[in-house]
């Protein structure tokens, strides 16, 4: 009968043991699905944090191009921008960007109002990689003039400033087309005014 007891006994200390070591693993797997879940948690906070920061980052650094533009007058407004890029470095955080001749046939294979893209790079706040590409286009009738005596017709510019990561992707992108309307008589110097026709459409 001792013998028995003495088994039984044994037998319940084996399958309380068994169930205490199932109860500490089911809470240590528990404890590093959470630690997991914390961890991967606070990475997609910091991502979104990056991603806000950059995105604020873009968005000041296409408001200064743009501002360039709006603000230059009439017929400088296109060349005027491109000057404003090379000229004002410190747009770019003193980083070197290529200029190109965008007035320059035998180069270029462009008269000076055919439709032109151009595209560069150039290093902004906090490391960020930047590029800007700036198409622009006129009407058939703005064409028959040169940028000093536009009379009518329209223009069409389209800029999209991009922030890259190190691999040249992009990360963030802003896309924004302006147009100027140009009516004037034969003789009378074009007073083209830019304004913000879509953003990233």
């Amino acid at each position: 009968m001792r013998a028995r007891k003495a088994a039984l006994l044994k037998e319940k200390r084996g399958e309380a043991m068994i169930l205490a070591i199932c109860i500490m693993a089911m809470l240590s797997a528990f404890s590093l699905i959470m630690t997991f879940s914390a961890s991967a948690l606070a990475a997609r906070q910091i991502t979104s944090a990056q991603k806000q920061v950059r995105k604020a980052s873009l968005e000041s650094f296409q408001r200064a191009l743009s501002d360039q533009l709006l603000l230059l007058p009439g017929e400088q407004s296109v060349g005027g921008l491109y000057d404003y890029l090379w000229d004002n470095m410190e747009v770019f955080d003193k980083t070197d960007v290529n200029r190109w001749d965008y007035y320059n046939p035998e180069e270029t294979g462009h008269t000076e109002l055919d439709d032109l893209t151009r595209t560069f790079t150039a290093q902004g706040e906090s490391g960020m990689t930047y590029q800007i590409q700036i198409y622009w286009t006129c009407s058939n009738e703005a064409m028959e003039y040169g940028l000093d005596s536009w009379r009518y017709g329209h223009v069409e510019l389209i800029m999209t400033v991009s922030a890259l990561d190190s691999s040249g992707q992009t990360l963030e992108k802003i896309k924004t087309t302006y147009k100027a309307n140009v009516y004037n008589e034969e003789g009378v110097e074009a007073n083209v005014q830019w304004y913000v026709k879509t953003i990233n459409e």
